[in-house]
């Protein structure tokens, strides 16, 4: 699955309201008014127990969130599914550096160091 389906997946089926982000570059991916919630997505192609969030990316979710009145939902695919994590009823990840590539979309640009955290799948809302 592509962002863009997960995108069109949750706007046919539970955020009638989905809004993009008007920038590439945003810190979230989208919002739904109604709901109330401020959005980063993520599809990964391989499904694993924990799924990975940047700390630089959750800090920006739940300061801008905050900012907006808003909740912040980070929502992930996998090839067994699409998970949702409210932020606010997570404990905050521990947070570990990981040599990782520096941007999913331009792979040639090589690896850096980045402080990752880790959330479990339990702990999410499968969609």
């Amino acid at each position: 699955m592509k962002e863009a389906d997960l995108f069109a997946y949750l706007k046919g089926s539970l955020y009638p309201d989905l809004v993009k982000s008007p920038g590439i570059f945003d810190s979230y991916d989208c919002t739904s008014e109604k709901a109330a919630h401020y959005i980063e997505l993520k599809c990964r192609q391989t499904h694993y127990p924990t799924l990975l969030i940047e700390e630089i990316k959750y800090r920006k979710l739940i300061t801008q969130a905050a900012e907006r009145d808003l909740i912040p939902y980070y929502i992930n695919s996998t090839p067994l599914g699409i998970y949702s994590f409210d932020l606010m009823d997570l404990a905050e990840p521990v947070w570990y550096v990981r040599y990782l590539p520096a941007t999913t979309e331009f792979e040639k640009i090589g690896k850096v160091d980045k402080l990752v955290g880790y959330l479990p799948i339990e702990e999410a809302v499968q969609l």
